[in-house]
């Protein structure tokens, strides 16, 4: 399930995903995909994506889970966002940034 939750930012909710590997798999779909470049007006145009992300357990609170990708995300950024060196980041917690 795909959500904006304000601006530039959206929440992709995931069930079913079980473990770092399915979450790092699923990021790079959902940046790879955002990342394609597009024409508007006949000129080419790309953008980038920051992919926050938070493995959350069954009885997490979901307004934590959501702190947990947002922080996630903002480390990516502070760092040079998707133009930074690609690279996965252990944070505090199960959450990890990723460009």
């Amino acid at each position: 399930m795909l959500s904006r939750v304000g601006g530039d930012e959206f929440v992709v909710l995931m069930p079913g995903v079980s473990g770092p590997s399915d979450v790092d798999a699923m990021a790079n779909r959902v940046r790879m995909v955002v990342e394609l470049p597009f024409r508007i007006a006949g000129q080419q145009i790309t953008i980038g994506a920051s992919v926050g992300v938070h493995l959350a357990g069954p009885a997490e609170d979901p307004d934590s889970v959501l702190r947990a990708a947002d922080h996630a995300m903002y480390e990516i950024k502070r760092s040079g966002g998707s133009r930074a060196p690609s690279r996965v980041m252990e944070t505090v917690g199960r959450h990890r940034a990723e460009a």
